[in-house]
């Protein structure tokens, strides 16, 4: 019995070997391709956390030939040894995932996958990392130092103009119609209206045309006329009503102020179009004056204030509005013109230095576009390494293009 036991091991052992052997074999031929090298995970830096960077370099198994490697995927835990969860899968060849989900202060581990069909092989785990914030965004250096050259050069035309120095701008012919018209109101015993636009305060022409609004109501306030100020938004009539009170009570009549001259209409746009132009058709307004932003209401008003001969004067942004205001009104301030108006009528150094610092940085913009185009065309046509790292230092400075 024994010698039978002997004799069956040992057959079992001879066909055996030859089986192992091609099993091994065929593991080796469709195995798991080798997983990623020098996996690594880092705070993204510069921001305001939540976000890990893990790196990597590709399985080797993604360079042959005829790679196996079809792509990658990334795992996290909160734990080096524990249940992973799939951050995100990359392509094959790829080398970087940023995980945008990472909560803040909470350190994770992570792992890649370097994946071939229905195959995986995953690295080490590397970590713990976790996300934080960063007070600085040193990727944004070139807007803190524009904003510092803008900023000083405003603040030194104002400290000009407050020492004396006189800030000349362009003349804008309807500014100086303002106050003219308003003298002709005064003389034929007429008030003015005065519509700051159809937007609420979260737009910046309605902020333009209420500053606007206070220096029109000081000479109006001078010179004794009745202003009428019908509004579209409740926050912009309040918002009037303070820039009133102040405007009255700087020409030393803070009693001749009515609160019922600032009033609500509607907030629908031919809801107030209808309340405003009987209000125009009943009190025969003198003057009419439309800063802000206007759309289908700003040639409807205009309309009806040109019927009954009022002087009008408007001020927008709105490009598909200028044209027809154009056609409507006596005179229009067009784009930026609006956004002068305020520091024009007043000819405050405060206002005026703003006025002439922004335009020192629009030449300074165009300024550097001129030399940019004129270094890459340079490049072009010589190839010089110096004037190529120039031009690429000037578009650093200008670059403010998002980061991934």
């Amino acid at each position: 019995m024994a010698w039978f036991l002997v004799c069956l091991a040992g057959s079992w052992l001879v066909l055996s070997v030859p089986a192992a052997g091609r099993a091994e074999e065929a593991a080796l031929e469709s195995g798991a391709p080798a997983p990623p090298e020098r996996v690594g995970a880092v705070d993204r830096p510069n921001d305001n956390g939540g976000a890990i960077v893990v790196s990597w370099i590709p399985s080797p198994d993604d360079f042959q030939p005829h790679g196996r490697v079809t792509g990658y995927t990334v795992l996290r835990s909160t734990r080096s040894i524990g249940r992973y969860q799939v951050v995100g899968r990359t392509p094959a060849g790829s080398t970087r995932l940023v995980d945008v989900a990472a909560t803040k202060g909470v350190p994770f581990y992570y792992k890649v996958e370097a994946v071939a069909g229905e195959l995986a092989s995953a690295s080490p785990p590397v970590g713990p990392v976790s996300s934080t914030h960063q007070w600085i965004n040193w990727d944004r250096w070139n807007r803190l130092l524009l904003s510092l050259l803008l900023g000083g050069t405003i603040l030194y035309f104002i400290l000009a103009g407050q020492r004396g120095r006189r800030l000349r701008i362009r003349k804008l012919p309807g500014i100086q119609e303002i106050e003219k018209a308003i003298g002709h109101a005064a003389a034929a015993g007429r008030p003015v209206f005065f519509v700051p636009g159809s937007e609420d305060l979260n737009e910046i022409q309605t902020i333009a045309g209420l500053t606007v609004l206070e220096e029109v109501t000081t000479v109006a306030a001078d010179r004794e006329v009745n202003l009428r100020v019908p509004q579209f938004h409740s926050l912009v009539m309040a918002a009037a009503d303070d820039t009133l009170r102040h405007a009255y009570g700087a020409v030393g009549r803070a009693g001749a102020y009515d609160p019922f001259d600032n009033f609500y209409v509607s907030d629908e746009q031919f809801g107030f179009v209808a309340g405003v132009n009987g209000l125009m058709c009943r009190e025969k307004p003198a003057v009419c004056l439309y800063f802000g932003s206007f759309f289908a209401e700003g040639l409807a008003l205009a309309e009806v204030g040109q019927d009954i001969g009022a002087v009008q004067i408007a001020g927008t942004a709105e490009r598909a509005q200028i044209p027809f205001l154009l056609t409507a009104c006596d005179h229009v301030l067009i784009g930026e013109e609006l956004f002068a108006a305020a520091a024009y009528l007043s000819g405050d150094p405060r206002k005026l230095g703003c006025l002439r610092g922004q335009d020192f940085g629009k030449l300074m913009a165009a300024g550097a576009i001129i030399v940019g185009c004129l270094l890459a065309t340079l490049v072009t046509l010589s190839g010089s390494s110096f004037l190529e790292l120039l031009h690429d230092s000037l578009r650093s400075i200008f670059d403010t293009g998002a980061r991934e």
